[in-house]
């Protein structure tokens, strides 16, 4: 027995035999619509800056100022002296140093940095010390004269060139002067106005090294 065809049975033929429609190119000489341009934020990249002539006189300010600023050496007392290395020798916990000013001897204040006149070198010869300064034309020794004064013009290390430093209890050393076959200590004169030897021992002395 045959059906008769229903109207949905067509549409459902025709659509399930529709074909898509032909799809026809576009001639070479039909341009293609423009692809629209889209702007991407980017991140403000920071700007290199040239170094100005304040800025260079700054830098050479700070580099001048850390190579000019002097490292302060403080005094200890408490270095014996070895030879060969360069000591500061204060007079006991006072602040003055014994310095060479033009073969006299005097007490000169110190600063934090030893001038070429306070800067003694250790020297060693025939079991005595030996403290030579550079301030002058030549290199002198640190010594005496006939009258026990301490001086520094010789160029030669003989008796009256002679020291020994002994160690005291507390801080700093005595510093003793050859004086024949014995030695005295190293102190003010009567007249106060020189260093010296003497018969009884007044002060002591500090000895710090500074290379």
């Amino acid at each position: 027995m045959t059906r008769n065809p229903c109207p949905g049975d067509t549409v459902q033929e025709e659509e399930g035999n529709m074909d898509p429609p032909e799809y026809t190119p576009p001639e070479n000489n039909t341009p293609y619509p423009p692809t629209p341009k889209v702007d991407v934020p980017t991140e403000a990249q920071p700007q290199p800056t040239l170094p100005t002539e304040l800025d260079a006189e700054n830098t050479g300010s700070v580099e001048q100022s850390a190579v000019e600023q002097p490292k302060g050496l403080s005094i200890n007392r408490n270095d014996p002296p070895q030879p060969g290395s360069i000591y500061i020798i204060n007079e006991s916990t006072s602040s003055k140093v014994i310095t060479n000013e033009g073969g006299r001897i005097i007490l000169a204040e110190y600063n934090g940095e030893p001038k070429k006149s306070q800067r003694w070198v250790c020297q060693r010869s025939g079991g005595w010390l030996g403290f030579t300064n550079d301030a002058g034309p030549e290199t002198t020794y640190l010594g005496h004269d006939a009258r026990g004064v301490l001086i520094c013009t010789a160029t030669w290390h003989l008796p009256w060139e002679h020291f020994n430093v002994l160690k005291r209890e507390g801080d700093g050393f005595e510093f003793m002067v050859r004086h024949w076959f014995g030695s005295l200590p190293l102190g003010f004169r009567d007249d106060g106005a020189n260093l010296g030897k003497r018969e009884i021992p007044d002060t002591w002395w500090g000895f710090t090294k500074v290379v």
